[in-house]
């Protein structure tokens, strides 16, 4: 562990355990406790390799998709675009809850 002692732990706890955080997110975070943007995008790199984190693409309206990440494989509308995925208070992205009315339809 090189940078401070700096390794993928501190890198993975601030990915939620359910939901999605954006990759650039995660990096802002990282960066206020000291991992420096070379250093992680090695950690995330390490921790996608090792299956530990997720790289989800969410299309975004007029732009590149967005690069969320998360612990476990999650089926991705990609008809759906990022403003239609509910954040909590912590800025996490969680899959939109399927209506009553589209619920019956399926």
């Amino acid at each position: 562990m090189a940078n401070n002692g700096k390794g993928v732990e501190d890198v993975l706890k601030h990915v939620p355990q359910s939901g999605l955080v954006e990759k650039k997110q995660l990096k802002s975070t990282c960066q206020q406790t000291g991992i420096g943007k070379h250093l992680f995008g090695e950690l995330v790199e390490e921790l996608v390799e090792d299956d530990r984190l997720i790289e989800h693409l969410i299309p975004r309206k007029g732009m590149k998709p967005a690069v969320l990440l998360g612990r476990r494989q999650m089926e991705i509308n990609k008809t759906m675009t990022l403003d239609a995925y509910e954040q909590d208070s912590n800025g996490f992205y969680h899959f939109p809850t399927i209506k009553e009315s589209t619920k019956k339809e399926l």
